[in-house]
């Protein structure tokens, strides 16, 4: 039997999906409350975490300062890739100005042995409410965002960046190199 596509059919199947697709959202309040990005060249959004070590640390506390927050996990096959180069930066440019904050959502007990086997010496801070990964709209890892001196968001990289990418970043926002 053959069947006849019309425009009532078209119609009819939008608006299921239309109906489905309302249902899905409202259903997940993860989905319902997306969470958007802060603009480039406005005040950076205010965070304060708490470290791996215990320690803490505001962003305020960092103004005159470049900083490189960089947002990932110890599962993201990207993001093991990308944090020897924030490790790199960290060790090249954190006497010259530059503050490196990497945040994850993952508990202590998984991160402090992660960042132990690969030698990871960059400050590492733990966002356990996602309140830091909210305040900078993020929906995938990695996320590197870059703040000016001024406390100025001046960029948003969303996925793995390559070096030249972060370091023409992080002099536009005032690094010397």
């Amino acid at each position: 039997m053959k069947r006849e596509i019309t425009l009532g059919n078209w119609i009819g199947a939008l608006m299921c999906g239309a109906v489905v697709g309302t249902l899905t959202v409202s259903a997940s309040p993860a989905l319902s409350q997306v969470a958007t990005a802060p603009a480039i060249g406005k005040r950076a959004p205010e965070i304060s975490v708490t470290g791996v070590d215990g320690s803490g640390t505001k962003l305020s506390a960092l103004r005159g300062k470049v900083v490189l927050i960089d947002f990932w996990a110890t599962w993201c096959p990207p993001c093991r890739k990308g944090l020897p180069e924030t490790q790199a930066l960290y060790k090249k440019y954190g006497k010259k100005g530059l503050a490196v904050l990497t945040i994850t959502d993952e508990p202590k007990d998984t991160v402090k042995p992660f960042l132990k086997t690969n030698e990871l010496t960059f400050p590492a801070y733990l966002d356990k409410s996602s309140a830091t990964n909210q305040a900078y709209g993020i929906q995938a890892i990695p996320t590197v965002a870059i703040i000016d001196k001024n406390g100025k968001l001046s960029a948003l990289f969303v996925g793995l960046q390559d070096k030249s990418t972060i370091i023409a970043a992080l002099k536009k926002a005032g690094l010397k190199t």
